[in-house]
């Protein structure tokens, strides 16, 4: 049965990916219970005080989003804290009879196989190409950003559930009923992993909304239009290089013209300054004209049906961190800097 030798084949995968994580991290397998990934202690040890807050609190009913073994005795809300709540949860049951270390390690272990694993999913619903999926999936699961975060931030390196969100935001956007369910429960469980994850997952469903519901196309000018906008960016261009020059020869420099203080210590935003100047030139020069006609096939009622399931099980699953979250702001407790 085809079907049956397609999941056997994924089954193979699976277990090449959980392969390749413990040995990209070795030699982290065989200090599952005295170790954590890291230089050093640092922001790894506030991820093993999540998993311990999960079994803390999870016998004794107090509830894992606010906790009074922080700022005693008035205690701290958790609702923004880095709690990856998900992790904690399956440390604090599934693998309950292991050390809170160990616990750790292995969702980590265990995040860095779905990375991998999800990704070459996604590639696979995409190209029907095993060999070509499976290299998406190294490519994904061993990025320098994931690589990178390895060293603590453990709610970063947790991120499969983005390639698995990606999986089935097209079909869910046409109306997939299923598709909605399925993107919805991820969003939900991105929730309780990192919040920036959901605010990518949410952008990355809009942009596919709005490229499936029209087909883009965009035609550039062939000819050169425009000439003194262009000699004046190209004037601001060669004084934003004159002046980024100074700042390299001098070290910088400290002034004012009229009332305005010029502090320029280095070379960072004369050059996102010299970006939006060469993409302006770029602009004025080439002309792009944007058009856009309905997609093939496209059924407003059937996509808005389906982002209307995927909110709403997104919405029901994080119930619990929204809820907190308006308590927090209306009390008063949300502080951000002036």
């Amino acid at each position: 049965m085809p079907w049956l030798r397609g999941i056997c084949l994924h089954l193979v995968v699976a277990f090449g990916f959980a392969a390749l994580a413990i040995v990209w991290s070795f030699p982290l397998v065989l200090h599952l219970s005295t170790h954590l990934p890291g230089a050093g202690i640092g922001d790894n040890s506030l991820f093993l005080w999540n998993f311990w807050w999960m079994r803390t609190a999870r016998p004794s009913g107090s509830g894992f989003f606010h906790t009074s073994y922080l700022f005693a005795p008035a205690g701290a809300d958790l609702t923004l804290h880095t709690h990856t709540a998900l992790p904690a949860f399956v440390g604090a049951t599934l693998l309950k009879g292991f050390s809170v270390a160990t616990a750790l390690n292995v969702t980590t272990l265990a995040s860095l196989a779905l990375n991998g694993f999800c990704a070459y999913l996604l590639a696979w619903r995409a190209v029907r190409q095993r060999g070509a999926a499976v290299l998406a999936g190294i490519i994904f699961g061993t990025s320098p950003y994931i690589a990178a975060h390895l060293n603590g931030h453990f709610n970063l390196t947790t991120a499969w559930t983005i390639p698995l969100f990606a999986l089935g935001t097209a079909a869910a956007v046409r109306g997939s009923i299923k598709w909605a369910v399925f993107t919805g429960i991820v969003l939900a469980a991105t929730a309780y992993i990192d919040y920036y994850y959901v605010l990518y997952e949410l952008s990355f469903a809009g942009c596919v909304l709005l490229m499936a519901a029209r087909r883009w196309s965009v035609e550039l000018s062939a000819r050169p239009q425009h000439s003194r906008w262009l000699a004046v960016l190209a004037g601001a261009i060669g004084l934003d290089l004159v002046v980024m020059v100074a700042i390299r020869v001098t070290g910088g420099f400290d002034g004012h013209a009229g009332p305005v203080r010029v502090l320029a210590r280095d070379i960072f935003n004369p050059l996102q300054l010299l970006w939006v100047l060469l993409a302006l030139a770029l602009w004025v020069r080439l002309r792009p004209q944007v058009s856009a006609r309905p997609g093939d096939g496209w059924s407003p009622a059937r996509a808005a049906a389906g982002m209307a399931v995927m909110s709403g099980i997104a919405l029901l699953g994080s119930a619990p961190l929204l809820r907190n979250g308006i308590r927090l702001l209306a009390s008063g407790q949300y502080v951000t800097q002036q």
